[in-house]
């Protein structure tokens, strides 16, 4: 579960545009089978690693890892 932070109704739309920056496209490309990769929609994104990094965290945190 996430939680956002309380702030204005800006900061936590810029926060969903940051989280939506990149989309993940499958395609299939003979001889490999079907290939994964990201295309940035837009160049904000560092959202999307310091969520990644702060969820790993507390994981691994609330387990005593």
């Amino acid at each position: 579960m996430l939680t956002l932070f309380d702030a204005p109704k800006f900061e936590h739309q810029d926060f969903c545009r940051q989280l939506t920056a990149e989309t993940k496209l499958e395609e299939f490309v003979p001889g490999r089978g079907v290939v994964v990769r990201w295309e940035r929609v837009r160049r904000a994104n560092h959202w999307i690693d310091a969520l990644y990094n702060a969820a790993a965290a507390g994981y691994f945190a609330e387990r005593g890892c």
